[in-house]
């Protein structure tokens, strides 16, 4: 298939998470593409910080534990992320 016919998909939500393995200058180039393609939401989950960074397309917000992280329809506690 030629590259001009490749399927353009974003998905609403991507969730990506810090590792040695994929590092924030990777995961920030790849929010820029996400969202630039139409992603609604792009998380960065940082396990060493229990953070969550969430970049939509009119705000970035990171929510920390004790906060609640509103979802499509719903919501999850930031705690619950990380188990």
């Amino acid at each position: 298939m030629p590259r001009e016919d490749w399927p353009l998909y974003a998905p609403p939500l991507i969730v990506e998470i810090l590792s040695p393995s994929n590092s924030p200058a990777k995961v920030a180039l790849q929010r820029v593409t996400a969202m630039s393609a139409g992603t609604q939401e792009f998380w960065i989950v940082n396990r060493d910080k229990q953070t969550v960074e969430i970049s939509r397309p009119d705000q970035v917000q990171i929510y920390r534990r004790g906060d609640v992280i509103p979802l499509f329809g719903g919501s999850r506690a930031v705690h619950e992320v990380f188990g």
